[in-house]
Parts: C-alpha cells; structure tokens; sequence
C-alpha cells in the first residue's frame, strides 16, 4: 500500500487488514511516497511520515514499512516501484496493489499504466452500496480484468482531516493510533494549515506469495 500518509490513519489501516484477509496476502507492505508525481500540498518530511508508518502498523505482523520510495530520487512512480519490489523477490507469483475506489478512473492517466497493469493486479476498497459494475465498466477492458472489487466498512476518513483538525488545534485520537498522535504532538507537526487537497494514498500490496505498496 503506498502513498503520502500524511498522516496514516485509522482507514489506511483497515483497508490494509480487509485487503490481507479478503485475498490472503502473505504480507501488506506500506510504502511512503518520496515525491508524488503532481504534488499538492506540503508534506512533513519523509522520515517522520515512515516513522508514523512504523508506530501505526506495529504489533501486526502481516504489516511491514518499506522504504523503497524514500530511499529512490525523484517521483515516486508506482510502475517503478512494483518493478523494484519484484526484481527483490522474484519468487513473488502474484503481487496486488491496494487503491481506493476515488482513485481508479484516475488510473488510465498512470504512469506506464499498462505496464504496470501486466506487472500487478488491483485490489480496489469500496464502500458498502458501491456500485461496482458502473465502476469496472469505465475501465478499459485490459484494467478490468485485473481489477479485483472489495466491499469494506465504510469509514469518512482522509488525511486531510487530521491535518486541518491539527492546524485548528483540535484533537486526532481514534482517528489515527495513539503512538501516531504522540509523535505529531513531540514533533509539532502540522500546527500549520495546508491546503485541503490531499494524494490518492493506495498502491501496491501483496500476497499469495506476495508484498503490498492506495490515494
């Protein structure tokens, strides 16, 4: 699972945890972003978005960090980084990506999309009441068979939000770990507004025999 996580929360989490179980992932790998491809806000640093990463997903160890992107120079490209992960493991038979729903009619405009479409498959959270029909048939036909829909509880949670509640200084708990909540607060982070807009965090996941990288 990939993406800014700026910060990551609890809806991150939970659509890590359905994804593993609905398709049996070995492991979910959440992979922070260096630099999107189309910036949209600010974003804390790097090291304190992996370290947020750290805090939330310890004590499960079907989650692991990677740092992949971080440590790579430039855009972080999904299509470079599924490549990456694959050439580090190449016993890996099938390797998902995790994204939200808001962000599959995007993914014609991905970068190397077709390529990475042969490279991964898709497993795309939706909300209960989803109609995933009219979602799949938007797709092009070659996107459509490696797109793998799940229903997941609903949850009206973006990172945007905590940022703005944090800048308004209102409070973050049960929107985010509590060990997430004590770093933002050791580190002062975000005690200024950013813009509301916000990066499609999903990305590459994995599992029978596999890794995980959302918007």
């Amino acid at each position: 699972m990939g993406g800014a996580f700026d910060p990551i929360h609890y809806a991150h989490l939970l659509s890590a945890e359905e994804a593993a179980n609905a398709m049996q992932l070995d492991e979910v790998l959440f992979i922070p972003n260096n630099q999107p491809p189309i910036p949209k806000h600010d974003v804390v640093s790097p090291s304190d978005r992996a370290e947020m990463v750290r805090l939330a997903i310890a004590g499960n160890p079907l989650f692991k960090l990677s740092t992949i992107e971080i440590d790579r120079e430039g855009p972080s490209y999904s299509y470079d980084t599924v490549r990456a992960i694959r050439a580090a493991r190449p016993s890996i038979e099938r390797l998902f990506f995790i994204v939200g729903a808001d962000a599959v009619l995007t993914m014609p405009n991905w970068y190397r999309i077709d390529d990475l479409a042969r490279e991964c498959e898709f497993i795309v959270t939706t909300r209960p009441g989803f109609d995933r029909d009219a979602l799949l048939g938007q797709l092009p036909a070659a996107l459509e068979t490696r797109v793998h829909p799940l229903t997941i509880p609903h949850v009206d949670l973006a990172s945007t939000v905590l940022r703005e509640r944090i800048a308004d200084g209102r409070g973050v708990r049960y929107l985010t770990p509590d060990a997430v909540v004590g770093y933002i607060q050791e580190k002062g982070l975000y005690r200024t507004l950013a813009p509301p807009n916000d990066y499609a965090n999903s990305r590459s996941h994995t599992r029978p025999s596999g890794i995980h990288a959302p918007s």
